[in-house]
């Protein structure tokens, strides 16, 4: 196996698995909070400062080895498609064409992207976060204006 596609898939496998370890622990953020405001009531936010930094701390060896070995590719160029390394010139699509190598996997992909994303937001939601944006909005709104 060629160099490249070595390091391909051991950054493939490794972005996995920090999207993994991130989700698992949203999802603990999560259900922890929703403990916490049973069991303190409503008033007792979901993500608390020292809940959120326990989690990063917990993810950052990942985060770090990832980081490391993403910055080591770009410097050795192993990333970098063979085809284009050389002239650096990506061919273009004209419109109407359909992109080589477009797939079903890569729309199924952006399907389960754009289903989480969605999920998400109706997470968030429901948990007072559009509330808590609008109302920073408003006060950073009348601070810059002066009405406040």
């Amino acid at each position: 196996m060629k160099k490249r596609k070595i390091v391909a898939v051991v950054m493939s496998v490794m972005t996995v698995l920090l999207a993994v370890c991130l989700a698992a622990g949203m999802l603990h953020l999560y259900m922890d909070g929703l403990a916490g405001q049973q069991a303190a009531g409503p008033a007792e936010p979901v993500f608390t400062a020292q809940a959120i930094s326990a989690m990063v701390h917990r993810i950052s060896p990942v985060f770090w080895a990832w980081f490391a070995c993403a910055v080591l590719s770009l410097l050795l160029g192993w990333l970098t498609p063979e085809k284009y390394q050389a002239s650096r010139s990506y061919p273009v699509q004209m419109k109407g064409e359909k992109a080589e190598g477009t797939s079903v996997p890569r729309n199924a992909a952006r399907l389960i992207l754009f289903a989480a994303a969605l999920v998400l937001l109706v997470l968030g939601i429901r948990n007072g976060g559009l509330r808590d944006v609008l109302i920073k909005a408003i006060n950073i709104c009348t601070e810059c204006i002066g009405l406040g």
